[in-house]
């Protein structure tokens, strides 16, 4: 991957292209650039989308990058405390590579600062396609109860079971059969960046996550730009279905779409059925 330092922060990204030849000319030389925003612990957990948008569109720009805390992103001053630091990181890296408007894509957390990003800066949205957003702060008990939820695994991950922790968060977020999986369609060492990862997931993303808030007043400026939602529903899941329908109050073009059988990490798992949905 390319490395950047932008503002005290280094961050890793590729760019992929479509195959036609026009898009050689540069980043802005198309319509179509599209932002892949990673959610929690697999920082290529939407590498497997890639090789679909084929299927969708003639000619494209992609990037992928590594948020802060992942892989060999850093931010060499602090660390994170908040989505508005990772929404300034995408749009800076988006500004160095000339990305004037784009498609985000964003998964899990990925799609917590796909949204913030979008009310931010909605000039540089084209539009906006959430996977499993991990929207919080709305409901405290329910958030409360995905916090605690994490605690075994964090205190599992803390006391030196690594390997172990991760293993149940993998077998919650795709499936017993996770390592097959990953082995089919993600990077050789996906599994090891993992688990080097996950200290930043649970000690930093999980506590500002819990801070961080959003209201239908910030929505203002979106009311042009389409918004897809697609969520799995493998397990009849209350907090998946109380998120879209948050999304469709705060953003009445809000698309609510579902996968049955697809787990969180539904882009890994059913990713031929994720760009089905997706119109760009």
């Amino acid at each position: 991957m390319k490395k950047i330092v932008l503002d005290n922060v280094e961050l890793e990204y590729n760019i992929f292209r479509s195959l036609d030849k026009e898009t050689e000319t540069g980043m802005n030389s198309i319509e179509n650039n599209i932002v892949l925003i990673h959610g929690g612990i697999i920082a290529d957990s939407n590498i497997p989308l890639v090789p679909f948008f084929d299927l969708l569109i003639k000619s494209y720009n992609i990037l992928h990058y590594h948020r802060s805390g992942y892989g060999k992103s850093i931010n060499k001053k602090n660390g994170y405390t908040s989505i508005l630091k990772h929404v300034e990181d995408c749009k800076k890296l988006m500004d160095f590579l000339n990305i004037k408007r784009a498609h985000l894509i964003g998964h899990s957390i990925g799609g917590t600062i796909a949204l913030q990003l979008a009310s931010t800066y909605p000039d540089y949205i084209k539009s906006l396609i959430l996977l499993e957003p991990a929207i919080t702060g709305y409901n405290k008990v329910t958030n409360e109860q995905v916090i605690q939820e994490f605690q075994p695994i964090v205190q599992m991950y803390d006391k030196g079971q690594k390997n172990e922790a991760i293993d149940i968060f993998m077998k919650t977020a795709i499936g017993t059969n996770y390592k097959e999986i990953i082995a089919n369609v993600l990077p050789s060492n996906s599994f090891e960046l993992a688990v080097a990862d996950a200290k930043t997931f649970f000690h930093e993303e999980i506590p500002f996550m819990r801070s961080w808030t959003f209201t239908k007043t910030q929505t203002k400026d979106l009311i042009n730009t389409p918004v897809l939602h697609i969520r799995g529903i493998q397990k009849a899941r209350k907090i998946s279905k109380e998120r879209g329908e948050l999304l469709k109050y705060w953003l009445p073009q809000t698309v609510n779409t579902s996968i049955s059988n697809a787990p969180h990490m539904l882009q890994i798992t059913n990713t031929k059925e994720v760009i089905q949905l997706i119109k760009l």
